[in-house]
Formats: structure tokens, C-alpha cells, sequence
């Protein structure tokens, strides 16, 4: 058998769309499922991400400070207030030395002075706005 019986042979096996023509009624079909499939999707995609309140995180912090106390390492894990945000230090276990923060004071620093900014534009833009 030649290369051109073979390629005869799977073009007729692939039915009429081989040549590159394609039936009308095969792409209304195409386009009538596409359409079923938009159908049955939602427009945009709902993500429910919980929000937890601060004593929710608190006792996460609790429990797991209370975790790593037992196995006898030197992970502290509190909130910082200024940010209502954890952190989480790491020290030596000999020198008691800071060996990691994070975030790192300067961000803690940095994200304090960006909330009281942004709170004193705010109490500015109400009280200051004149018409």
C-alpha cells in the first residue's frame, strides 16, 4: 500500500471535516453546546473567604503557641495591635537572640505609620472638606 492509499484511507475514516470543510449543521451543533455550557456557568465565579474576627485569631495563636511550647522550641507567635495583624519571632535557644521576625519591625513600623496616615487623612477629608 502507498502513502497515498493511507492518507486516502484516514481522511475517509475521519469522516467529511478531513479536507477542512465543515459541515454547517456540525458547527451549529458546536455552537449549541458552547451556548449550554455558558448557560449552565455562573458569570463570575463565587469565592466565599470566611472573615475571621480577632478572638478567632487570637485563639488560634493561643493554641498554636501552646503546640510549640510542648515540643520545647523558641517560636512565640502574638498579635501586634497597632495592625491587628500576628506575628511571629523566632530566638535562639541559647542566647535567647532574635533570629527571625516576621513581618520584621520595620514593616510593623512601616504599616503603623501608613494606618495612622490613612486615619488622619480621613478625620482631614470629613472635617476639613469645605463646599
Amino acid at each position: 500500500m502507498d502513502i497515498s492509499a493511507k492518507s486516502s484511507m484516514a481522511a475517509q475514516a475521519q469522516g467529511p471535516t478531513a479536507s477542512g470543510a465543515k459541515p454547517a449543521a456540525s458547527v451549529a451543533a458546536a455552537k449549541a453546546n458552547v451556548a449550554d455550557v455558558k448557560g449552565a456557568l455562573p458569570d463570575k465565579a463565587s469565592i466565599d473567604v470566611p472573615e475571621f474576627k480577632t478572638k478567632d485569631i487570637q485563639k488560634a495563636i493561643n493554641e498554636l503557641q501552646a503546640y510549640v511550647d510542648k515540643m520545647g522550641r523558641n517560636v512565640d507567635f502574638r498579635m501586634d495591635n497597632s495592625i491587628d495583624r500576628p506575628v511571629v519571632t523566632v530566638r535562639d535557644s541559647n542566647t535567647q537572640e532574635l533570629v527571625r521576625q516576621i513581618p520584621t519591625e520595620e514593616v510593623l513600623e512601616m504599616a503603623a505609620r501608613l494606618e495612622d496616615t490613612l486615619q488622619e487623612w480621613k478625620a482631614g477629608f470629613f472635617f476639613d472638606n469645605k463646599m
